[in-house]
């Protein structure tokens, strides 16, 4: 029997191994397409993920709340400063700070004296009370600052001389930034306003003396021309298109004469000689001193034959004002007496 399939016990061993080389193949070719899954490595993102996730809640964390008493307001600067909701010790290093303060009725502890003055502008002196002068607006004493103990200090239109003072200022109180370089009068008001919390006080003050304003304008010649002139110790200069008391009574309908309308920035031209004060003659002039000596030139000039020639001298048509009103940075209560003297100048009482 067993001789009967000697083919078939030869060829079984080799079909087996052929089965197993199959299975093999198999088994490796599985593998090889599994290998890729085998690399990745998915179960790490989580912790990358979960490594990165304190970074963003830190990015995210909500900005420190100001104390109790306390609001983070933004200066001109851009700059974040937490002043006081209500604060009772203010000092004001420029007039025009100076003069918001006093409108919103803000008591200062501290102020400087006015431009080219050796005491605060005279048309602030019934504000002042018990204020303190802590020196020129142009270099303020930090010692004098200091010994107020302020709680909030307003500084604003600053050179580099000033700027530069602001870390030994911010030793002593927050500091709060009212207005830029070539900001205009309002601007610098509610801005004041906003750090001094009196917001809403600026606007009604704004709202009462546009309609005065209006009211006036609708009183005057529309068109009359108008010279602004301060008489300095070295003679007189024409005040800008773009000064301070200009844009006031530009905002009434009056205007400028034409030959003054390129004087740039908020300032005033080149001392005018007496030989050529023809300059600053128009229908009204307006003329103002800012010191003893500015004023001794100005009596001195109207007593002279050639500024007796002026088309607005010889019409009397020449107004004597406050120069730190008229010719300086001022501030709201500045423009209201600005409108008075206007409204005087040209009898619309």
């Amino acid at each position: 029997m067993n001789n009967l399939f000697p083919i078939s016990r030869g060829r079984l061993p080799v079909a087996l191994l052929l089965v197993l080389v199959l299975l093999v193949a198999a088994a490796c070719g599985g593998n090889a397409s599994q290998a890729p899954a085998a690399t990745e490595v998915p179960a790490e993102a989580p912790a990358e993920e979960a490594a990165e996730a304190p970074v963003e809640e830190a990015a995210e964390a909500p900005a420190e709340e100001p104390a109790a008493g306390t609001q983070i307001v933004v200066d001109s600067t851009g700059a974040e400063v937490e002043v006081p909701l209500n604060p009772q010790r203010v000092v004001a290093l420029s007039e025009r700070d100076m003069d918001a303060a006093f409108a919103l009725g803000v008591p200062l502890v501290g102020v400087v004296n006015g431009r080219g003055a050796q005491t605060p502008p005279a048309y602030l002196q019934s504000y002042l009370g018990d204020a303190v002068s802590v020196g020129a607006f142009s270099e303020p004493s930090p010692e004098a600052i200091l010994n107020l103990n302020p709680d909030l200090i307003l500084i604003g239109g600053m050179f580099p001389e000033l700027e530069a003072m602001l870390p030994s200022f911010r030793e002593i109180a927050p500091v709060f930034v009212t207005f830029n370089s070539g900001d205009d009068w309002r601007l610098a008001f509610q801005n004041a306003a906003y750090g001094l919390n009196r917001t809403a006080e600026a606007e009604a003050w704004l709202a009462d003396y546009d309609a005065r304003a209006a009211d006036l304008a609708g009183k005057l010649p529309a068109g009359d021309e108008v010279s602004i002139v301060r008489f300095n110790p070295d003679g007189p200069v024409i005040m800008a298109p773009a000064s301070f008391a200009s844009t006031i009574v530009t905002s009434l309908g009056l205007t400028r004469p034409e030959g003054q309308m390129s004087i740039e920035g908020q300032g005033h031209g080149d001392t005018v000689s007496l030989e050529a004060i023809s300059a600053i003659d128009a229908d009204h002039i307006f003329v103002g001193a800012l010191n003893p000596e500015g004023t001794a030139v100005l009596e001195a000039a109207l007593a002279n034959p050639l500024y007796g020639a002026l088309q607005a001298v010889q019409n009397d048509a020449v107004s004597v004002v406050d120069g730190a009103v008229w010719t300086s940075l001022g501030g709201p209560l500045a423009a209201q007496v600005v409108l008075d003297n206007v409204a005087a100048a040209f009898g619309a009482q």
